[in-house]
C-alpha cells in the first residue's frame, strides 16, 4: 500500500511540474 501512495505521489508531481512548466512556456511567448 506503501508504495501505491508513493507512485500516487510521484505521478501527481511529476503533472505538477509539467503545468508549471506548460505555464512558464506561454508567459515566455
Amino acid at each position: 500500500m506503501s508504495q501505491s501512495i508513493k507512485d500516487i505521489f510521484y505521478h501527481a508531481l511529476l503533472a505538477r511540474a509539467a503545468y508549471s512548466e506548460m505555464k512558464s512556456n506561454d508567459s515566455q511567448d
